[in-house]
C-alpha cells in the first residue's frame, strides 16, 4: 500500500467540498423559492444528491475497508447520516412542495445535509490519512468528478430511492 500524499487528499477534498457547494446552494434555492422554480429546484437537488452519494457509497466510503482494512466509526456515522438523509428525502416527496409541511420538514432536513457535508470534509477526509492508498483516493476523486455530468445527464422526476439505485450501479458498472 503506497502511503496517501497531502496532494491526493486535497484534490478529493477539493472536489467533495466543491460538490458540497453545489448542495448547500440547491438547498437554498429550495428554500428560498416557490411554485414551479421550487419544483425544478427540488427535482435538481433530488437528482445531484442521488447521484452524489452514489459516488460516495460506492468509491469513497468503501476506501478504507478495501484489502481487509480497518472499520472506522467516523465513516460509520457518515453512512448512518446519510441513510437518514435518504429517508428524509422519501418523506419530503410524499408532501406537496407548495406547503407548509414540505416547508417545515425542509429546513431541518437541510441543516442535517449541510452538517453531514461539513462533517465529512472536516473529519472523514483527515481521518483517511494513513489508513488508505493514493491509488484508491485518486480513483475515488475521479469518480467524484463524474458526478455533475451524470446528474445533468439523468435528471429525472423519478423517486430519490430510484435513481439512487440507479446511479450507484452507473458507479459499480463502471470500475
Amino acid at each position: 500500500m503506497a502511503a496517501v500524499t497531502a496532494v491526493a487528499l486535497q484534490d478529493l477534498k477539493s472536489e467533495l467540498s466543491s460538490q458540497h457547494q453545489q448542495i448547500r446552494a440547491m438547498l437554498r434555492s429550495v428554500a428560498t423559492s416557490s411554485g414551479a422554480p421550487r419544483a425544478e429546484a427540488f427535482d435538481q437537488l433530488r437528482t445531484f444528491l442521488a447521484v452524489h452519494e452514489a459516488a460516495e457509497q460506492e468509491h469513497l466510503h468503501p476506501i478504507p475497508r478495501a484489502d481487509g482494512g480497518q472499520d472506522v466509526p467516523l465513516i460509520d456515522e457518515r453512512v448512518s447520516e446519510e441513510d437518514d438523509a435518504a429517508a428524509g428525502m422519501t418523506r419530503l416527496e410524499a408532501l406537496d412542495i407548495g406547503s407548509d409541511a414540505f416547508s417545515t420538514a425542509f429546513a431541518p432536513w437541510a441543516d442535517a445535509v449541510t452538517a453531514h457535508t461539513e462533517a465529512e470534509e472536516h473529519q472523514e477526509i483527515p481521518a483517511l490519512q494513513g489508513l488508505v492508498d493514493e491509488d484508491a483516493v485518486t480513483a475515488a476523486t475521479a469518480q467524484l468528478r463524474r458526478v455533475p455530468h451524470l446528474a445533468d445527464s439523468t435528471r429525472t422526476a423519478e423517486p430519490f430511492a430510484d435513481q439512487l439505485k440507479r446511479a450507484r450501479r452507473e458507479f459499480r458498472e463502471d470500475d
